[in-house]
């Protein structure tokens, strides 16, 4: 009996640490201003599948008095994201620069008259990413680099590791 105990007390230690980094929960909360347009990164700290989820908050291109407000303005939630790779910007356009090549969006491509509509449009819209640790999301407003600093708002967002994993191949 002697014998067996150090060998059950190091199978539990090598169990134990086989888990760490393998729990389920909120890894981060993070605010998207609209204003920035380097948007804001968030480093996987171990690997795992990721859920990205829109909490609340929103945006919007124009300040509600301007005068183009009903053609660009309402208010919206959607942000872009670039997995494991920096923003890209296309060719100026009539706002400057816009991001391209992005992989994938979070929150419905729609405008709402108020803030408090295009939360609720907007809240628990969420997309699942497989991330190795040190890999990273960037999450961007889509606008004009031009034309970042007139934007309004912030997105929240929240972002859990999920349980199960994944297979990409």
């Amino acid at each position: 009996m002697k014998k067996i105990f150090p060998w059950l007390f190091i199978i539990l230690i090598i169990t134990a640490f086989s888990f760490i980094g393998c729990e389920t929960g909120v890894v981060e909360e993070i605010e998207v201003d609209s204003a920035n347009p380097e948007g804001v990164k968030f480093i996987a700290p171990v690997s795992g599948l990721y859920e990205i989820a829109i909490t609340g908050g929103s945006y919007c291109y124009l300040p509600p008095d301007e005068e183009d407000w009903s053609v660009y303005g309402g208010w919206r939630t959607m942000l872009h994201m670039y997995i494991n790779k920096p923003i890209e910007w296309g060719e100026p356009g009539e706002w400057g620069p816009s991001p391209i090549n992005f992989d994938d969006t979070v929150g419905p491509d729609k405008s709402a008259p108020t803030i408090a509509k295009a939360e609720t449009i907007g809240e628990e819209s969420s997309v699942n990413v497989q991330l190795d640790e040190g890999g990273y999301i960037i999450l961007l407003v889509y606008d004009g680099l031009d034309y970042y600093s007139d934007n309004s708002g912030t997105v929240r967002v929240k972002i859990t590791k999920l349980d199960q994993i994944i297979d990409l191949k």
